[in-house]
């Protein structure tokens, strides 16, 4: 496994982005910004026959330390790796931090679930109430999230 000091020998940090302090083989070429971009968006970084997350090797690269669990792009934007985007967070806590509602959400609302013609709103795992419009269930879920100070998005 790659450790904080391999780190720091192999990559310089600039703007969010590690380059290569020396020609690894044909692709790693001193000077050029190492990893490429994987199908899910995010910047990825080969190593002794393994792959890293960018994210992750340059918090490691900063703190010294793997990550505890997740690392949350705060601002949602994944090729954003400079540190200040980023931050370490449990599996529930990045998961609220989402851009929006998942592809097998019927009702194109975060946090709203639609249940016997009526809407159900949730928030942290917990309904808030049913609601007959999916307005309304939208409005309450806001509201919801807006009210806990220690939501990620309304903490930026």
């Amino acid at each position: 496994m790659i450790t904080a000091e391999n780190v720091k020998d192999l990559f310089d940090y600039r703007d969010g982005k590690l380059f290569w302090k020396e020609t690894v083989n044909s692709r790693a070429v001193k000077g050029n910004e190492a990893g490429t971009e994987n199908v899910h968006g995010y910047r990825q970084i080969g190593y002794r026959g393994k792959l890293y997350l960018t994210h992750r090797l340059i918090w490691l690269w900063h703190t010294g330390e793997w990550p505890e669990d997740k690392i949350d792009h705060k601002a949602h934007d994944k090729l954003d790796n400079s540190i200040d985007a980023l931050r370490d967070v449990d599996h529930a806590t990045n998961q609220i931090n989402r851009k929006g509602p998942q592809k097998n959400n019927g009702t194109g609302v975060l946090g709203v679930r639609e249940k016997r013609n009526r809407f159900i709103a949730s928030y942290r795992s917990k309904d808030i109430g049913s609601f007959k419009t999916l307005e309304e269930a939208a409005v309450a879920r806001a509201l919801a999230e807006i009210a806990d100070p220690a939501h990620l998005r309304t903490a930026l």
